[in-house]
């Protein structure tokens, strides 16, 4: 867990675990602001 909090401190964002053959992982991403910056209004339609 400490990877994964100096990663997420770093500007990753953890997104899942997974299991393989011989170990688990755990997937990490690093995204633009604009991908995190969405409208959860879904019933916003833009430009409408």
């Amino acid at each position: 867990m400490a990877t994964i909090a100096a990663a997420e401190a770093a500007g990753f964002r953890y997104v899942v675990d997974v299991d393989v053959a011989e170990s688990e992982l755990s997937l990490l991403v690093s995204e633009p602001g604009w991908v995190t910056e969405v409208d959860i209004d879904l019933e916003h339609v833009p430009g409408s």
